[in-house]
């Protein structure tokens, strides 16, 4: 009975994302995060810092590029663009949205052999996935969240040590993928962790070699910047944020507190604790060794660091998509199942957090978290020692090489 409210549930949040999604992709929307890439490649191509908001707005007015978000990657990824930077930005901004769109459909395609559905049935799925809220902010905003998917997902469904490759160039592009490091570390992969490691380093070293003033740039300028600004949005749903809406009086939220100094103790309490009970619950499977057990300790990973990243944006949760096919596939109870729906229900409830914004609650202002929180205990659930380890023939045990 809980199940099926929570399946309807799920078709009410669903529904009117479809219209939202429609109208905010239709025509080809002006992507303000790519015209900041746009812009990086081609002041990189001018000699030019693309850390250099002057130089920017110079570029944009040049380009015709109206809106675009401060550069703040590293140069690689404004490195690889330059050939698309020497095309107007009308046909830049287009071609970035299909890459994106073929991306993600890559990476559903890769999915499948996990959640093992009928192609009728799965093929449904991919065209519903179109209009999740992650996917949604993602094209509309033109971020590179669907390539990360798609590295992620190629190495985490392929075999062999050489597939964490794919994981190197995602930590290479944005640093959070790097936290796959530690399911390879736990489980004795030495060779996948050296394999992903040594291609970030030298992906980050060529980034560099091309761009080496830049690279100062980014190192002198914009990380120190990043690792000291505090991101409070209500669309920001990472620990930090969330505590400091509850916990400290800002413009937009009355918190449940008034006392900041609690709300940052409460935050790196947090931290510590998921760092510490995933790393407990990789470390007890250490021995394990399954194609689909090791897609679990990569899910639980990413959901772990999309619960502890300072910074955590709508369309990070694409990465969700494989946690999901995992739990889709491995969830075995009545439990299982229930955790994975209440997650799902809070992730696509966390799309109307504008609707909630007048009411200044910090509580309306904590789906996202709270949803992934979930898919996190249910991650932790399906990955215990005794259910993964005791139970013989494990149900787990079927290789992905096989279907």
């Amino acid at each position: 009975m809980v199940n099926r409210i929570l399946g309807a549930l799920i078709v009410v949040l669903f529904l009117p994302g479809i219209y939202l999604t429609i109208a905010d992709l239709t025509p080809v929307p002006h992507q303000e995060d790519f015209g900041a890439y746009y812009l990086a490649a081609r002041a990189l191509a001018a000699d030019e810092s693309p850390f250099d908001r002057d130089i920017a707005a110079q570029l944009a007015d040049a380009a015709g590029v109206t809106s675009h978000s401060p550069y703040i990657y590293p140069p690689l990824l404004a490195v690889i663009l330059r050939p698309l930077a020497v095309f107007p930005y009308r046909i830049a901004a287009a071609a970035w949205f299909v890459m994106s769109a073929v991306a993600l459909v890559a990476a559903l395609w890769l999915l499948g052999r996990v959640v093992q559905l009928p192609w009728r049935v799965y093929g449904w799925v991919c065209a519903a996935a179109f209009f999740l809220p992650a996917v949604h902010h993602t094209l509309q905003h033109g971020q590179i969240s669907h390539f990360l998917l798609l590295l992620v997902v190629a190495s985490a469904t392929s075999a062999g040590s050489e597939s964490a490759v794919w994981v190197g160039l995602a930590s290479a592009l944005k640093l959070f993928p790097g936290t796959i490091a530690a399911a390879y570390a736990l489980s004795g992969r030495m060779t996948s962790l050296l394999a992903m490691a040594g291609s970030a380093v030298l992906l980050t070293v060529a980034g560099a070699l091309a761009a080496p003033s830049a690279t100062a740039d980014f190192v002198r300028r914009v990380g120190p910047q990043l690792a000291a600004e505090r991101r409070l949005a209500p669309n920001n749903q990472s620990v930090f944020a969330v505590l400091a809406r509850w916990f400290e009086t800002h413009w937009f939220v009355t918190p449940i507190v008034d006392a900041p100094a609690l709300g940052l103790y409460l935050s790196y309490a947090g931290v510590a604790g998921v760092a510490c009970i995933s790393i407990r619950a990789l470390w007890r499977i250490r021995r394990v060794e399954d194609p689909l057990v090791d897609i679990a300790r990569i899910s639980l990973v990413l959901t772990a660091t999309l619960i502890v990243s300072p910074i955590v944006w709508d369309h990070y949760y694409v990465l969700l998509l494989l946690p999901g096919a995992v739990l889709y596939r491995i969830a075995r109870d009545e439990q299982d199942r229930m955790l994975l729906l209440t997650g799902v229900v809070l992730l696509l409830s966390h799309r109307y957090w504008p609707l909630m914004f007048s009411m200044k609650s910090p509580l309306f202002m904590s789906s996202g978290l709270a949803g992934v929180a979930v898919l996190w205990i249910a991650l932790l659930r399906v990955v215990r020692y005794d259910r993964v380890c005791a139970v013989r023939p494990s149900p787990l045990a079927v290789s992905l090489s096989a279907t």
